[in-house]
């Protein structure tokens, strides 16, 4: 399934190179970035980490650099010092360069389940304060990576659910073809949230593909045969 964020824009400070505890190199940065809203344009700030050689790479550009940042978004529940859940999000980078025009460039594409709080799974149209815009909120559970070693059972897959907006006729398209459960790849833009990074789409439409289902029968098939050789171990114990 993916996961794939493509952040364009200016470094706001530089970077530090650091080593974790298993001696990996990683650094961690944020990248101003120019957004429309409306007549307005506003300069928001998306964090990201990248690890590796990639983050050695990065140790070399100053602050104000121009840079192109390709990775995945990353979702990370954490309790805070409160006892209070809360919730972040940033971009984890696997690739970091100068792009080839100077700008601002913001886009996701993630596919999954499609979710709703729904009872009967439906999707539902909205209407803004104003009655000029016509817009759908849904989640989309995204599987996140795994590592596993060859030869060893596949993991239970693990999800994570980004909450989506889409305006227009993108809304309407969503509304009316899509329900919980169903297979979607969505194509969109994130949006500065007011904690974080909100994975709002201002523009975004749901592509169906292929590709998306064969992924996500394939890892339901490799669940299910994980589910029954555990059920087999069991009884050959027994």
């Amino acid at each position: 399934m993916n996961n794939e964020v493509t952040l364009q824009g200016k470094l706001v400070d530089e970077v530090e190179l650091e080593t974790s505890k298993n001696g990996k190199h990683f650094a961690r940065g944020k990248l101003a970035i120019e957004q429309a809203h409306g007549e307005e344009v506003k300069t928001h700030t998306y964090p990201f980490t990248v690890f590796g050689a990639v983050a050695e790479q990065l140790a070399d550009y100053k602050a104000g650099a121009q840079l192109e940042i390709a990775g995945q978004l990353n979702r990370d529940d954490y309790t805070n010092a409160d006892g209070e859940r809360r919730t972040s999000f940033s971009v984890v980078g696997r690739e970091v360069k100068r792009p080839q025009e100077v700008g601002s460039k913001n886009a996701v594409k993630l596919s999954g389940f499609v979710q709703s709080q729904a009872e009967d799974g439906s999707l539902e149209l909205k209407t803004s304060q104003d009655g000029k815009t016509q817009f759908v909120n849904f989640g989309l559970a995204v599987k996140r990576d795994s590592f596993h070693r060859e030869g060893e059972p596949k993991p239970k897959a693990q999800y994570d659910t980004f909450y989506l907006t889409a305006f227009g006729e993108a809304a309407k398209q969503i509304v009316s073809g899509y329900h919980k459960g169903d297979l979607a790849e969505f194509h969109g833009s994130l949006n500065m949230g007011r904690s974080g990074i909100s994975p709002i789409a201002a523009s975004g439409k749901m592509i169906r593909e292929a590709s998306v289902v064969q992924d996500a029968q394939a890892d339901r098939a490799a669940e299910n045969e994980n589910v029954q050789s555990a059920k087999s171990d069991r009884v050959h114990t027994n």
